[in-house]
């Protein structure tokens, strides 16, 4: 990735989108590893809708804009017509669907006193941790380029 570029501003382009990955991501792995592990949810639960409006989304955002800062300072060795940048795009929309229409509504369902819609906020945090995953790949990979 940093071979792109030897200029600093790619490097600092390239460290904050790679911390604003890590710190959207954290929260749906920290769920999803609770789940797995059998631990009790509701608290967590509880602090999902919060972690998820706000953290999450924010620093997906802040990732999004600084990748796209990544291919517009990558010296024409990355452009928006590579198929693993449109691809990322379409993941990444429907990671943020996924976030805001299932984890966080089921959280905020779950904030209200709605115990059963746990595993609808479990479902969808597990579904953002496989669409990062994917995301990771296309971004490693980089198929097509």
């Amino acid at each position: 990735m940093f071979a792109a570029s030897t200029d600093s501003s790619y490097e600092i382009a390239a460290f904050i989108h790679i911390v604003c990955a890590v710190v959207g991501l954290a929260p749906s792995i920290v769920i999803a590893f609770q789940s797995v592990s059998g631990g009790d949810l509701t608290d967590l639960a509880k602090n999902s809708f919060f972690h998820t409006y706000m953290v999450q989304t924010v620093a997906f955002i802040g990732s999004f804009i600084t990748g796209m800062g990544l291919i517009g300072l990558s010296e024409d060795e990355f452009s928006f017509g590579d198929p693993w940048v449109s691809a990322s795009f379409l993941v990444f929309i429907l990671l943020l669907g996924v976030l805001h229409g299932l984890a966080a509504k089921a959280a905020k369902q779950v904030r209200a006193g709605d115990v059963n819609a746990t595993s609808r906020m479990v479902l969808g945090h597990e579904v953002v941790v496989a669409f990062g995953i994917l995301l990771i790949a296309l971004m490693t990979i980089k198929p097509g380029a």
